[in-house]
């Protein structure tokens, strides 16, 4: 079926958010910030470090890539299989204003897209990079609900 509305019409039909509500509320847990707050504050951890990178703060992250180190398409935003050239380019402030417990299968996605997640605990936390807003709305989240090419709920009756 052939539509006329641009990507960004569709992303906010509310057909659109409650489908990526739905995959949000299965692979988005429970929210962690005071927890990860409190435990990257303790140096004696054995999560230091990844709690440390989860948290924020300067690191070395390519704007051109998001620190996947693969170049990205400037037209559509897909990622190539060819090294960033811009890489190295200096450290950027990575600001992190929630944690999110969420599963394996939205870690890996998350990862894939430059997003900050670490395995602490046994357990996946995202550091995400903003607030003031439902997840679902997150264009990384539904960049990641449009690559399952799940278009169902656009088709009219």
């Amino acid at each position: 079926m052939e539509t006329t509305n641009s990507q960004h019409e569709l992303e906010m039909t509310p057909a659109y958010q409650r489908a990526v509500g739905k995959l949000v509320d299965r692979e988005v847990i429970h929210c962690a910030s005071g927890l990860i707050t409190d435990a990257a504050r303790n140096e004696q951890s054995e999560y230091s470090d990844e709690l440390q990178r989860i948290s924020g703060g300067y690191e070395q992250q390519c704007p051109e890539c998001n620190g996947t180190g693969l170049e990205t398409d400037p037209d559509t935003q897909v990622q190539k299989d060819e090294p960033c050239n811009e890489c190295d380019e200096g450290e950027v402030l990575v600001e992190v204003f929630e944690h999110w417990i969420i599963s394996p299968w939205l870690a890996q996605r998350l990862c894939e897209r430059g997003e900050l997640v670490a395995k602490v605990w046994d357990f996946w936390v995202w550091g995400r990079q903003c607030t003031g807003q439902a997840i679902l709305l997150d264009s990384v989240v539904c960049d990641i609900y449009n690559a399952m090419g799940a278009t169902w709920h656009l088709e009219k009756s």
